[in-house]
């Protein structure tokens, strides 16, 4: 991380294979700097907590965001279809009410 020069960063993105490598990055990181948005997947939901505690301003779990959809795909397949094509970058036009 020194020699990335983190210190003068505004920002990393921690997306390791496991959430101690993760949590690592994350708590050497923010010592170095105060400033930095850190971004950091929990490999495991259970570590979201912990990686918050080691300094991540954003935590994102694909454990946990892929049972959402899942959920979110049986109860409401229009919402659904909806994320789909904005993560997709697919062109769509919306009439707000």
């Amino acid at each position: 991380l020194k020699t990335a020069r983190i210190e003068k960063a505004k920002g990393i993105i921690a997306v390791l294979g496991s959430d101690a490598d993760n949590l690592y990055i994350c708590l050497t990181a923010r010592s170095l700097n105060l400033k930095l948005k850190i971004i950091a997947r929990a490999v495991k939901s259970k570590a979201i907590d912990k990686l918050k505690k080691a300094g991540a301003d954003y935590v994102f779990s694909p454990e946990k965001i892929g049972g959402i959809l899942l959920a979110a795909a049986a109860l409401r397949p229009s919402v659904t279809s909806f994320l789909d094509a904005i993560v997709r970058g697919k062109h769509i036009n919306l009439l707000l009410d």
